[in-house]
């Protein structure tokens, strides 16, 4: 039996013995991709992902030496060759050695400049504040007692600084810090003391180790950092202030993305080596913080083209939200009965198959690793992977990584706008308002001493009564003015008045057995004087015939009517006009009979009910009489009233 034929027989015959749990496997070119990654274990042929499928996010799951940092470098290698950027966080220093490239910047929460209370570009301030709060409050576990308190003193700092109002100098953190010690409790003890207090612990925790990070009014431009690769190195930093600078990276650039609209096939990608900081289990879903904000926009960060690449040693404690959300989930080998269990979960991986993950080879001298693959579309059953082996010159020390980043650090640090202190704000503020007040103070001044001028001059006092009370007889205008009662002086001016021409007089008769009304009309010069704008008495024709308006107005109101001055009945105005039981009154001053009959004719057309004509005296009234008994049928007579002005007087 020739070798072949040997060789034939025995994988035949190690197939009955051993059969592979994951059969069938693909073949040609089922699995392959833009971005090639090894080999189906079973069939030779190469297994790859497309650049849309990178897009819908991965997961990568597998003990310490298990190859997932392999597997990343290759992902990095392909997004290089495509020219898609990317940003890694590095929680071993395992990527700066790619800063040789001269393709990769490597920042760290040292060198790095970012500040979170400045929204992204085309945001709306009012919107980013609840998010930044949302992910502050969510990193650093402060429940909604404290998050109020972080809520008033980031609002009281936008109105502030104008952010709301559109300005474009934006507080800190160190700003919010520096509110916060400015806050004045009314009690030392208690439950606002108590969430005051934890607001303050975790804003100054944050700054303790982040300080030179965040204070910048605008860090470095992550808008267009978006366009480069970026490794950020998180190593030595608290879980609470990796959570934070991660979540609230991620959540500026989702929201910047949704802001400007910018939805496309994939145009970035984010890459976790220890994803349970961004993505805890714990910090997903608490009764007390809510649905996390990492939780809720993950699902939505791939229609604008960002993917996630996420990997970790303990898929127990990866957060659902990101384990439900992938399109690929690559684990390799496992340790740990709970792990496995959890990967068998997510992957759908039958009892023989789940026993592979602790069989995967792992052999990381001779870079030969292998993992089992679900993917949620093309080839829906799990299958085993050889991973493509790849060596990597992972040295870079700290100093040479220094001299790579200087001279980029210098450039980026030209577009760092500095901090505007919380205290300049404030003394700026507090320079405003004395001047405010400065000029309220001189401006109070000089209106009391323009009121005294005017108030002080009796003369325009006099005219100021006049305009407001024209038709009031002379002694209730001297007690108004308190003014003597019988004062050659207060006679005086009135006669200057007159003779300065401020006033005309109207001496206006009360019938007999009464005094005589004098009365003022202010003139032009008048005016001009006392700095009148306008003068206005209601009614029409001359000021005697205003009078009489106004007197008949007073009279009619007095038994319960609504009477009104210049009452517009169609198109008809009359001069004292109002409704008795359902009927349109109409009431002329007729002082000459020039248009007693026009204007008659004209109140009958615009269906006046009743017509009440007054006249001087009862030889007018008989005169009238006279004049419109040939116009006017009898019938239509009978609505008409005739009565004399001095029967409207008090």
């Amino acid at each position: 039996m020739d070798e072949d034929l040997l060789a034939r027989f025995g994988k035949r015959l190690g197939d009955m013995l051993c059969p592979d749990p994951f059969t069938p496997n693909p073949s040609a070119n089922d699995v392959d991709g833009q971005v090639r990654l090894g080999k189906v274990r079973q069939t030779g042929v190469p297994f790859g992902l497309n650049l849309d499928e990178l897009g819908e996010h991965t997961l990568i799951t597998g003990r310490a030496g298990s190859g997932k940092t392999t597997l990343i470098y290759l992902i990095i290698a392909h997004l290089l060759s495509y020219k898609i950027p990317f940003w890694a966080f590095d929680f071993k220093q395992d990527y700066r050695h790619l800063a040789r490239s001269n393709k990769v910047l490597v920042f760290d929460w040292k060198n790095f400049r970012f500040n979170p209370l400045r929204p992204p570009k085309g945001t709306d301030p009012e919107i980013w504040m609840q998010a930044f709060i949302n992910v502050f409050c969510q990193s650093y576990w402060l429940l909604s007692g404290s998050k109020a308190v972080i809520f008033e003193h980031v609002d009281k700092l936008y109105r502030e600084y104008g952010v709301i109002d559109g300005g474009k100098v934006f507080p800190t953190m160190l700003d919010l810090l520096e509110s916060l010690e400015g806050h004045k409790l009314e009690r030392k003890y208690g439950r606002e003391a108590g969430f005051f207090e934890s607001a303050h612990n975790r804003v100054s925790e944050c700054l303790l180790s982040l300080k030179n990070l965040l204070d910048c009014d605008q860090g470095f431009p992550i808008e267009e950092l978006l366009e480069q690769n970026v490794v950020f190195e998180l190593q030595g930093m608290l879980a609470e202030n990796q959570s934070f600078l991660l979540t609230i990276i991620l959540r500026y650039v989702f929201q910047y993305r949704l802001s400007n609209e910018q939805r496309s096939g994939l145009k970035h990608v984010f890459l976790f080596d220890e994803a349970k900081s961004a993505y805890s289990k714990k910090r997903e879903f608490t009764k007390e913080l809510g649905v996390a904000e990492i939780a809720q926009f993950t699902s939505m960060i791939r229609e604008f083209g960002e993917g996630l690449v996420v990997a970790d040693q303990m898929p127990t404690e990866l957060a659902d939200s990101i384990k439900a959300n992938v399109y690929t989930v690559i684990c390799m080998s496992q340790s740990g009965g709970a792990n496995i269990l959890e990967m068998s979960r997510a992957m759908g991986l039958k009892q023989e198959q789940a026993d592979i993950c602790r069989a995967l080879e792992s052999d990381k001298a001779n870079q030969v690793f292998e993992a089992i693959v679900k993917l949620n579309g093309r080839w829906q059953a799990p299958f085993v992977i050889q991973i493509i082996p790849a060596q990597f010159h992972k040295s870079l020390s700290t100093k040479e990584l220094t001299g790579f980043m200087q001279p980029l650090l210098e450039k980026l640090g030209h577009k760092l706008i500095p901090r505007t202190e919380y205290k300049l704000i404030k003394h700026a503020q507090q320079k405003a308002e004395d001047m405010r007040r400065a000029e309220t103070r001189e401006a109070r001044k000089e209106e009391t001493q323009r009121k005294e001028a005017i108030e002080g001059n009796i003369l325009i006092k006099i005219l100021t009564n006049i305009r407001d009370h024209p038709f009031i007889d002379q002694k209730t205008r001297i007690q108004m003015l308190g003014l003597p009662s019988s004062s050659s002086t207060t006679d005086k001016f009135f006669k200057e008045l007159v003779a300065r021409e401020f006033v005309i007089i109207h001496r206006i008769g009360l019938g007999r057995g009464r005094s005589t009304r004098v009365l003022y009309e202010i003139t032009d010069k008048g005016k001009k004087f006392a700095s009148m704008d306008k003068v206005e008495i209601k009614g029409k024709g001359s000021f005697k015939h205003k009078f009489w308006q106004h007197t008949i107005k007073k009279y009619y109101e007095d038994q319960g009517y609504k009477a009104e001055i210049e009452k517009l009945y169609g198109s008809k105005n009359v001069d004292v006009g109002f409704t008795q039981d359902g009927k349109r009154v109409a009431v002329e001053v007729e002082l000459t009979p020039d248009n007693l009959i026009e204007n008659i004719e004209k109140d009958l057309d615009v269906g006046c009910d009743n017509i009440i004509i007054v006249a001087p005296n009862r030889k007018a009234i008989n005169k009238y009489k006279n004049l419109i008994y040939p116009f006017i049928i009898s019938a239509t007579a009978i609505n008409i009233e005739f009565k004399i002005l001095t029967g409207f007087l008090p």
